[in-house]
């Protein structure tokens, strides 16, 4: 047995290692049998958040006797409240055709208990299973499980077979609730041989690899080419318990990438009169593969249309830059993106150009056709993207990778060029692709290459304020927007009104101010910063008590909570790419009043100094001036740093929160029993008078 795996993934074959097995630390659970003591537990102490508990969850791929490839599942789950209900609702969908793949039976029970304390069980009827084709080739089961109650606990089990080798099941051991145990079991004849990749950062309790004898009658045995009906078999066991919940991490790539799950692939098969068949090769094999393929390789077209195309956008271009640049533009104002990722093209180039859109994989084999015809190195780089998950290049499995991306010699350098949204230049990649790796599919080579970016996420921000002696204000904010800000502004501008633009981006509504204008600088230039100038007012973002007005100057680009909530976290913060944001506010002071209490300079640092905050002050007798910024200076910060970056945001979120003071000047009153000047002056020449007469 082996314990305390940590590493992001680790690989197996399904070949014999000798490690000694002990079932008898299973905690899988029994059909029929619940504790009383499951069902009288409220919530779960370890994870009071938690919406549901998985008691148990066991699965177990094996052959049957017609060396059909059986799947078998019993899940049970305790529901604590009504968010948890989505654990009795369930839905696979099974390749039919040909009875591929067949639910040979289902089952599902939910316990309850009644209002004398007794358990009581209501079973899951066949018609409460609903049968739905979704196309020749596949079909879909969905039921809720009966009875769905806060407290109760649901069993389900159901078994599916398959005449395909290919069909192996993968399993997933860690969820967004938590896990008491989960247990998979894989077990194939020696000459049936799977490979897995191991996920997950938590360790797994259980992980041994065994050899069992299985007896196969016929047909089994004949396909298996043996004399004996006794074979000996390969199993892998894996097991986790007492597994937390994983829920949404900010900045990751997908959830699904730090799952602790394992997935299966068919390697190899020697079945009588077959030989060995490999199914994995080498990524060699596969770069060779797709540059032969007729929706890949052959897609890169430089003839036809694409030729008399080339001419025309970059007539007058003498150099390869003026080249790429033209045809970038081209290609990406001219073709829209359909929105799907792709890494075959279904549509040839002219027919991409007629239509005039294209998937990911269609815009950008006629981007590198273009740059074919032009006579520049180019060729194509497979990736899969953030949201898809990551690349394992253990073994050369391409349904890993779900686009394509342009790899472009300009100027002696290599640059990666996406071609598919017009509101990016030349030199931007989409945020989805950015920290992934892409495999340059050139004939017979095997290069991996980083996808990233030397940009970043910026915005620069003057705000004035005219403040009055009654709270209110009136002003502006003019706010430039570069790089990846540029794009997410201009994408939003295509379908939102301008106004609400600028509202979404202030959080001016959750502040307490109103956005009365917005004037767009530089719209449709996405070579430069997009401007957004917009006019102000609020009679509610001061307080005002009596002759003091409270006002916070950190009125744009701020934190109001932490996005870091997790106690602790196992795997990279992944940014994607690098933040810098500056705003300068200036004051108007009302008109008798004076600044009491200020803000102070800071300076912040953390994770070893990949984030900074700072913030000056400067203030005279009629304006307050503050200029603020925040900086991420790394695409990706390690998790011994997870505690530090807690403690930036916490005290960044601090120091944002902080008031100016201002108060009323007080007047100068003057005593009134008090003579004047005048009056002392009219009194002593009445007293040398009455002197002189008395003389």
């Amino acid at each position: 047995m082996l314990k305390g795996k940590t590493n992001p993934f680790i690989v197996f074959i399904l070949l014999f290692v000798s490690i000694s097995s002990s079932y008898s630390q299973s905690l899988r659970a029994k059909w029929g049998e619940v504790l009383l003591s499951d069902l009288q537990m409220t919530t779960l102490q370890q994870d009071t958040s938690a919406n549901a508990l998985i008691l148990s969850d066991f699965g177990e791929s094996y052959f049957n006797n017609e060396l059909d490839l059986v799947y078998e599942r019993h899940l049970r789950v305790k529901i604590f409240n009504s968010k948890g209900y989505k654990w009795g609702t369930h839905s696979f969908v099974l390749y039919t055709e040909k009875n591929t793949e067949t639910l040979e039976k289902i089952e599902g029970i939910t316990y309850n208990l009644d209002e004398s304390g007794y358990i009581s069980k209501t079973e899951l009827k066949p018609a409460d299973v609903f049968k739905e084709r979704i196309d020749d080739s596949r079909t879909r089961y969905r039921f809720t499980m009966p009875l769905l109650k806060p407290g109760c606990i649901i069993d389900l089990k159901y078994k599916i077979s398959s005449t395909s080798l290919w069909f192996i099941h993968d399993w997933t051991f860690q969820h967004d609730e938590p896990v008491r145990w989960s247990e998979y079991i894989v077990k194939s004849p020696r000459n049936i041989m799977y490979s897995g990749i191991i996920f997950g950062y938590e360790p797994y309790f259980v992980h041994e690899n065994t050899e069992v004898n299985q007896y196969f009658d016929s047909p089994a045995s004949g396909y298996l080419g043996s004399d004996s009906h006794i074979y000996i078999c390969t199993q892998i066991r894996m097991a986790v318990k007492n597994l937390p919940a994983l829920r949404d991490e900010p900045y990751i790539t997908t959830i699904d990438d730090y799952y602790n799950k394992v997935n299966m692939q068919l390697k190899a098969y020697s079945l009588a009169g077959t030989g060995v068949k490999e199914v994995l090769s080498t990524w060699g094999n596969l770069v060779n593969e797709l540059v032969d393929n007729e929706q890949f390789g052959e897609r890169i077209d430089d003839t036809g249309e694409v030729e008399e195309k080339l001419l025309e956008m970059t007539k007058g271009c003498v150099t390869n830059e003026e080249k790429v640049k033209a045809i970038y533009n081209w290609v990406s104002q001219k073709i829209v993106w359909d929105g799907e990722y792709r890494v075959f093209a279904a549509n040839d180039v002219d027919d991409v150009m007629k239509l005039s859109k294209g998937s990911s994989a269609e815009i950008v084999f006629l981007f590198l056709s273009m740059l074919k015809s032009a006579g520049i190195e180019s060729d194509p780089v497979i990736i899969s993207t953030r949201s898809n998950g990551k690349i394992k290049d253990t073994y050369p499995i391409i349904s890993q990778f779900n686009s394509v991306l342009a790899r472009v010699k300009v100027n002696s350098e290599y640059m990666i060029i996406d071609p598919t949204d017009p509101a990016r230049p030349l030199d931007l990649l989409s945020p989805d692709v950015l920290n992934t790796t892409g495999l340059v599919v050139q004939e017979d080579s095997i290069k991996w290459v980083k996808i990233i970016s030397s940009k970043e996420n910026k915005s620069d921000a003057i705000v004035e304020l005219d403040l009055k002696d009654d709270g209110s204000f009136t002003g502006s904010i003019v706010k430039n927007y570069s790089d990846y800000a540029s794009v997410a502004a201009r994408n939003m501008l295509k379908n939102t009104k301008t106004v609400e633009v600028a509202k979404k981006d202030f959080d001016s509504d959750e502040a307490g101010f109103t956005v009365d204008s917005v004037t767009v600088i530089n719209k449709d230039n996405i070579n430069l910063p997009l401007t957004l100038k917009s006019k102000i007012s609020s009679s509610t973002y001061a307080q005002v008590n009596g002759d003091i007005i409270y006002l916070n100057p950190h009125l744009i680009d701020v934190y109001k909570q932490n996005p870091f909530k997790a106690k602790s976290r196992k795997f990279n913060i992944d940014y994607a790419f690098r933040r810098n944001f500056n705003t300068s506010i200036i004051i108007k002071i009302p008109k008798g009043y004076v600044l009491k209490d200020t803000i102070v300079n800071k300076k912040i640092r953390g994770a070893n100094g990949v984030l900074k905050f700072t913030r000056t002050f400067t203030a005279d007798s009629q304006t307050v001036k503050i200029d603020y910024s925040f900086s991420i200076n790394s695409t990706e910060i390690k998790p011994s740093y997870y505690s530090e970056v807690q403690s930036f945001y916490e005290r960044m979120i601090s120091a944002e929160a902080e008031q100016l003071v201002f108060t009323r000047k007080q007047k100068e009153v003057q005593p009134t029993n008090s003579p004047t000047n005048a009056d002392r002056s009219v009194k002593n020449e009445k007293d040398d008078k009455l002197t002189r007469k008395k003389k």
